[in-house]
């Protein structure tokens, strides 16, 4: 699983969970006067049962997430357990408290062999009264994290990862069992920056507003905190972060946020030369929807941040980001979204010391679909419109104004079987590699040889075209390759060859070298050649591979008929 998956998972439970700190000043537990007292009864209306049948339906959306985003599909390898689960339901005076824990045991396999079950255990405080109730509430609750000694083991998991990664790397080097100096330790580094986040935690509260309707918010604070550990510190004023959902809806992935990010500051010193920076974030907020009519929406305000160092001021900015799309539906098989988005980052620029460099726009589409034969055509595509001016001012050097580059990917017929597959192979190289080792493990072969066969079997074919935009002319490459979409070969005999290839490969091969469809094209405008200089070097060494074509120099690769021709001559072999 990704990181940020992982992010996703843990952070969605948590504002499930609906956390608070209960550290109140005194006055705020002072005695309320008798009117305040009646108005905060719990009105007879509010049947006390229908509160803990509510609570309990809410504190449960977080094992129906898990069941439909990470139980199945390409994300089944990244838990071997995940649980919330609620105990000791009390009722009181003022509403009722519960006990509640949340279990995270992470793969080995994934995540490397020295990672350790998490259990978080939780106090609910559940309360509801006419008060509450005059506000559309019908129950709040906060949450208090009882052992928040477990977020270390959290932190510890991936920290193992982290000095696993530095090990194989010495090893690599030919470096390994030389110590380094306690001060340079990724452990003690990771301690460090666990000390910080301990202190995040302990400025946490967590809250979710049960509304009428099924309806709920819940709701992530960090009040405003200094931390100063030798020479690095944080200053944070603060974020305010909401997930809008509904009780019925939210396991199919529809549901809202908003957050608003206060001014956060941190210093970070580099241990071996003492030089330090400061890294200060601007204020921001956004939102983001994906309702139940499959329309998706997404704003963020614009985004700054400051790096102070030995060097000078460097700055990065986004103007804003905006984003909007259809279809949205979540596909557990496939492990993401169907539908599509379109998302674009407008204004992206950069300075060091005063010196500006306008980078322009980015804008992002993708498109998922569900086809007839239960495949799945998904396409993707980049597009960076570049101020060519801005660049080219900032690196004289350049001989020409880039004005484009887009980049565009598209697969069809890729079966949830395959994606799978693929996806658990690349998990499984993450702590071997992290540990130094440059050979696929077998396990991870052996996912990425059954991706292959459902690739083939299914006829997937693989599209891409990459395009450079100046002001001298284009270059572009385009490719596709795949099983012919006519080919009279059935699934049944592609799978015969596959499962006989590894005693006589030859079956598998013929079918390959008679169905294969590759065809691939290399377009580059001359005028760009020359103003890059290197006609002469094209037209004299690549006279073989190379024609010119009008203003074009042009490459084609085809596959036909188990030959490859390139530029329409075939080749010997």
């Amino acid at each position: 699983m990704k990181k940020n998956q992982l992010a996703l998972a843990i952070l969605t439970a948590a504002a499930l969970l609906s956390a608070c700190d209960d550290q109140k000043k005194p006055a705020e537990k002072g005695a309320a006067t008798e009117q305040a007292a009646e108005n905060k009864a719990a009105p007879a209306a509010q049947n006390a049962e229908q509160i803990e049948a509510r609570y309990k339906e809410d504190a449960a959306q977080a094992n129906a997430l898990y069941e439909k985003f990470y139980a199945s599909g390409p994300n089944a390898n990244l838990f071997r357990k995940y649980d919330y689960s609620v105990s000791d339901y009390q009722k009181n005076e003022q509403g009722a408290t519960a006990k509640a824990s949340l279990t995270l045991d992470l793969n080995p396999a994934v995540y490397g062999e020295n990672v350790q079950p998490v259990i978080l255990n939780f106090t609910d405080t559940i309360t509801y009264n006419k008060e509450l109730l005059d506000k559309g509430i019908v129950a709040q609750v906060e949450h208090k994290i009882d052992n928040p000694e477990a977020i270390k083991t959290f932190i510890d998991n991936f920290a193992s990862l982290a000095e696993q990664k530095t090990a194989g790397e010495e090893t690599a080097d030919g470096k390994t069992g030389e110590e380094k100096p306690a001060e340079e330790k990724p452990g003690d580094k990771a301690t460090a920056a666990g000390g910080g986040i301990n202190t995040v935690f302990e400025h946490l509260q967590l809250r979710t507003d049960l509304l009428t309707d099924d309806n709920a918010v819940a709701s992530a604070t960090i009040t405003p905190f200094q931390y100063q550990e030798g020479d690095d510190s944080i200053d944070f004023k603060g974020l305010n972060y909401n997930v809008r959902y509904n009780n019925k809806t939210l396991a199919e992935g529809i549901y809202g946020l908003d957050f608003a990010l206060e001014p956060l500051t941190f210093t970070a010193t580099d241990k071996e030369d003492g030089d330090s920076a400061t890294v200060s974030i601007a204020p921001v907020k956004g939102a983001m929807d994906i309702k139940e009519d499959g329309t998706f929406s997404l704003k963020v305000d614009p985004i700054k941040t400051e790096t102070t160092n030995t060097h000078g001021l460097s700055t990065f900015e986004i103007a804003g980001i905006d984003g909007k799309g259809e279809g949205l539906k979540f596909d557990s098989a496939l492990g993401s979204y169907l539908g599509n988005v379109d998302i674009n980052a407008n204004g992206i620029r950069v300075s060091r010391n005063n010196e500006a460099i306008n980078l322009g726009d980015i804008n992002i589409k993708a498109d998922t679909k569900k086809n007839a034969a239960g495949n799945y055509d998904t396409a993707g595509t980049f597009v960076f419109k570049l101020d060519g001016a801005s660049l080219k001012q900032a690196i004289p050097n350049l001989s020409v104004e880039p004005q484009s580059l887009r980049l565009h990917v598209g697969l069809n017929e890729l079966s949830a079987a395959a994606n799978t597959s693929l996806t658990e192979g690349l998990q499984l190289l993450n702590p071997h590699f992290a540990a130094g080792n440059t050979e696929l493990p077998p396990e991870a072969v052996a996912k990425f040889q059954a991706a292959a066969n459902e690739i083939i079997k299914n006829k997937t074919r693989f599209n891409t075209e990459i395009e450079a935009q100046t002001d001298s002319g284009k270059a572009q490459l385009t490719a596709n390759v795949g099983i012919r979409s006519d080919s009279p070969v059935t699934a049944e005999e592609w799978q015969k060859a596959i499962d006989g290839a590894q005693e006589n490969p030859l079956p598998l091969q013929d079918l390959l070298k008679n169905n294969l469809d590759l065809h691939a094209e290399l377009r580059v405008s001359k005028s760009l050649v020359d103003k890059l200089g290197f006609s002469e070097m094209v037209e004299q060494q690549g006279a073989m591979f190379v024609t010119l074509e009008g203003d074009e120099y042009r490459v084609k690769i085809e596959g036909k008929e188990g030959k490859i021709e390139l530029n329409g001559n075939p080749l010997p072999f």
